[in-house]
């Protein structure tokens, strides 16, 4: 094996709503050579179902101890990060479901951090929107697409498709707009303003 074991290397996650930079977030960690930031791995859907098949009330939680599951996690995570070089430290690994999976991934990874995009939800909804008037769908997502990589990374002005009632009634929906009582350490702005119908997707 030429990479590193797990146990030496810093993962952290990188989740959050569909349409809020995922990829472009990958994208620009990927830059440092010293990071690894990938698409969407298969690490993620295994790690649920190992979770899920060993957890408490499932016929194998009797038979597979706390520590055994920690220790076939560990070594999930060992098994598909071997190969990366042993300058790739700290690894990003990008999947929807980790916020799932948060009480698992903390107690495996105590000092890894989970970055959730966030985004307008209303504008979630119009770009799904789009992808049914659309009619493709994309390979991996079922959304055909959704991922259009253009030359030039800027705001692209548009009108939402959503009847202005339904765009408004999503837009109420941003529930990090209000930070009181929450523990989040998220990055929002200073205050939630009107919904415009026509706005920046």
């Amino acid at each position: 094996m030429t990479g590193t074991s797990d146990a030496r290397r810093d993962f952290h996650f990188i989740s959050g709503l569909l349409r809020a930079g995922a990829i472009l977030l990958s994208a620009i960690l990927r830059q440092n050579p010293k990071f690894h930031a990938g698409m969407t791995r298969p690490v993620g859907p295994l790690f649920s179902n190992l979770i899920g098949s060993a957890s408490v009330g499932t016929e194998l939680s009797t038979m597979v101890s706390v520590a055994q599951r920690q220790r076939l996690s560990h070594g999930l995570f060992d098994s598909l990060y071997a190969d990366l070089p042993n300058g790739r430290r700290p690894v990003f690994d990008t999947n929807r479901a980790w916020t799932a999976n948060l009480s698992a991934v903390t107690g495996l990874f105590p000092v890894a951090r989970m970055l959730c995009g966030a985004c307008n939800v209303a504008w979630v909804m119009d770009s799904l929107g789009r992808q049914v008037h659309s009619s493709a769908f994309d390979e991996q997502l079922g959304l055909g697409g959704l991922h259009t990589v253009h030359r030039k990374v800027e705001p692209t002005p548009r009108n939402t498709i959503l009847p202005p009632d339904l765009f408004e009634q999503c837009g109420r929906l941003n529930f990090w707009k209000n930070l009181k009582d929450s523990c989040a350490r998220i990055i929002t702005g200073d205050k939630a303003e009107p919904l415009p119908v026509s706005a920046v997707a």
